[in-house]
């Protein structure tokens, strides 16, 4: 009974996210099936989350029966705007998978059996993961003593616990209690749902989220080409073994992976689709899911979200020939969406003292460079297992492939990534938390949150140098 229950609570989640996919687009649908599907999941955990604290600041308990409420409001609101908007919940044609930008290949017999001994292997490693996912106890320190007790804490409390002094221990949840709460309002509502506190069950939706990564990444990849180059990039996404162990423990990390690769995504589709009902489209799937992407983890605040104001907005100039052009309104809309959770959330924030950065103020620190930090990095990007041979390979593609990138809208995918980059490098090279690079705890967990673009990065450039010209569609 609990599986069921779990399953529907997953279900709604996912559903409520999708019928907000819908809201957005309005009458004119671009997303296939497998992404409603996926981004639905995403957005649907972010937005119930910041719905269910925005109704409990205003004294609806997190009981079962307080989130069932919130749920019924938001379907209520969701459905009477889609009717309004659109006239018919289901959007007119939605293709089981996103269309492909390359000619698709007839597999070979033995290229066909290749895929498919791949795609078991890829789906063995994830069921063994799922298990140790479901069946064992949490015992890593931030697993235990953050995500799930600070979920815990609001659920057995039914409140945001706002009402004990700033300086208790438990104010707010306890341990972090500057983070946002996608993570930890998901978790009380599947813990409700299914009728009481479960490890197993509070931990499934991270199973779900990196299978909602793996749905995002393949649609992805199949838009820039085909079937079976998303199914190669897939596999090899699947392969790295840190982000595969973060994939199947209740981490964060892989959360906040999955929305800024859709975040950067629906970007380069935005500068992509030369239809303006497309593009319009994909600035809006661009904005709601940037800001939902701000309440999971506060590097998407600090860290991501700055440079991709910058490249947004230099993306949004047009050079002529005397004069330099600045799309405005598409800039303006974009941000007008974002500021919907931005704002709210930095004024909670600032009218309840909490920190901006982590576990530590970034007001705190001083910059002061930082002995063994590069060395560190070094070693850990080049030399250790979690990331196999993908950052030399890489340099490699980014080095032969230059001609393919350098006019191409996907450059500003490879700016922001080197800007994302340069920050956290700088931020463990300049201040104390050189220790998490040392030690090779926090600056890892920050490259999980850039390893899906560094792969699709890489599997497009290979694509381009490997297919002929005549079937490329590279802008």
């Amino acid at each position: 009974m609990m599986i069921i229950r779990t399953l529907f609570a997953l279900a709604l989640l996912l559903v409520e996210g999708a019928l907000f996919l819908r809201l957005v687009q309005g009458k004119h649908s671009v997303l296939s099936l497998l992404e409603y599907v996926a981004y639905g999941l995403l957005l649907g955990s972010a937005l119930v989350a910041y719905v269910i604290f925005g109704a409990a600041l205003v004294g609806v308990p997190l009981s079962l029966k307080g989130l069932l409420w919130v749920h019924q409001g938001i379907f209520i609101v969701l459905i009477v705007l889609i009717l309004w908007r659109c006239r018919t919940i289901i959007p007119p044609t939605v293709p089981l998978l996103p269309p492909s930008s390359f000619k698709e290949q007839k597999l070979s017999r033995w290229l066909t059996v290749l895929v498919g001994l791949l795609a078991g292997f890829a789906i063995i490693k994830i069921l063994i993961g799922g298990y140790d996912l479901l069946l064992s106890p949490v015992y890593f320190n931030d697993t235990y003593a953050n995500w799930n007790m600070r979920s815990k804490a609001f659920f057995t409390n039914e409140s945001l616990m706002l009402d004990l002094p700033a300086e208790d221990e438990m104010y707010f949840g306890g341990r972090v209690p500057s983070y946002p709460l996608a993570v930890y309002l998901s978790k009380v509502w599947l813990a409700k749902a299914a009728g009481g506190w479960s490890e197993g069950v509070v931990n499934s939706i991270h199973g779900a989220w990196f299978l909602a990564l793996l749905a995002s990444f393949f649609a992805g990849l199949r838009r820039e080409g085909n079937t079976l180059w998303a199914l190669a990039g897939t596999y090899a996404l699947t392969s790295l073994p840190l982000l595969l162990i973060h994939g199947m423990n209740p981490y964060a990390d892989v959360l906040m992976a999955a929305f800024l690769f859709v975040v950067l995504f629906s970007f380069l589709r935005w500068m992509r689709s030369d239809v303006a009902a497309d593009q319009n489209v994909w600035l809006r799937i661009f904005g709601v899911m940037t800001a939902a992407m701000l309440f999971v983890k506060n590097e998407a605040m600090l860290i991501f979200l700055p440079p991709l104001i910058l490249v947004f907005a230099f993306s949004c100039i047009r050079f002529g020939k005397l004069i330099l052009r600045f799309r405005g309104d598409d800039f303006s809309r974009w941000a007008a969406i974002v500021s919907v959770v931005a704002v709210p959330w930095m004024f909670f924030k600032v009218m309840h003292g909490l920190t901006f950065g982590n576990a530590t103020g970034v007001s705190g620190f001083s910059l002061v460079p930082q002995e063994g930090v590069a060395f560190a990095i070094e070693g850990d990007l080049f030399f250790t297992g979690g990331y196999l041979l993908l950052f030399p390979l890489c340099i490699l593609l980014l080095f032969l492939g230059f001609h393919h990138w350098r006019k191409d809208p996907l450059r500003l995918i490879i700016l922001y990534l080197f800007i994302v980059f340069a920050g956290e490098f700088f931020i463990y090279a300049l201040t104390p938390l050189s220790i998490e690079a040392i030690r090779h705890t926090g600056f890892g967990r920050g490259m999980v949150h850039l390893l899906p673009l560094i792969v699709f990065v890489c599997i497009l450039l290979l694509q381009r140098l490997l297919t002929p010209k005549k079937s490329s569609s590279l802008i």
